[in-house]
């Protein structure tokens, strides 16, 4: 009977770290918080209708205590992704990203992570970009220049079929 249970238990530990090493991958919440944040924004119909894709930067600044305090995105997005960015910010999957800051165990970072909207469909063949918009792709809202340490994440590629626009 010892033997049976020293067993079960052997197997209950195994698949609890299993489980927990697979939650605590950092990769899983970067793309957690990615997915947050394609959830939350609409993309703005003004956009969707001119046939505009969208290319940015979004800042994530870490403090010296590993915590993540502010995010902005650069001025290489029209006004009203801006809009629709500030509105849903507080949205995003703040839980997901600031676990994966603890677990890469970053601090008194910046975190870049471009932010690519293109679509395809009846109506767009192809989406362009605004070159006037892309001189401000390392310009961000809050006016501060990136300075410090630097890292770059993988990109956020979001891509959806545009429908015949009304």
């Amino acid at each position: 009977m010892d033997a049976v249970i020293k067993r079960i238990s052997i197997i209950v530990i195994l698949a609890i770290t299993a489980l927990g090493s697979k939650a605590q991958n950092p990769d899983s919440l970067l793309n957690k918080f990615k997915v947050s944040f394609t959830e939350k924004i609409i993309y703005p119909y003004q956009l969707t209708s001119a046939c505009e894709a969208t290319s940015a930067l979004l800042q994530i600044n870490v403090n010296e205590q590993g915590k993540v305090y502010q995010m902005n995105i650069s001025k290489s997005v029209e006004t009203p992704f801006l809009i629709e960015f500030i509105e849903q910010r507080k949205n995003f999957d703040l839980v997901s990203l600031q676990s994966y800051v603890d677990l890469k165990k970053y601090k008194s970072i910046v975190m870049l992570l471009p932010v690519n909207y293109y679509f395809t469909g009846n109506v767009c063949m192809s989406s362009h970009l605004k070159p006037e918009l892309q001189i401000h792709y390392f310009d961000f809202e809050s006016g501060v220049p990136v300075s410090g340490k630097i890292k770059l994440l993988p990109p956020l590629n979001f891509s959806f079929v545009s429908e015949e626009v009304k």
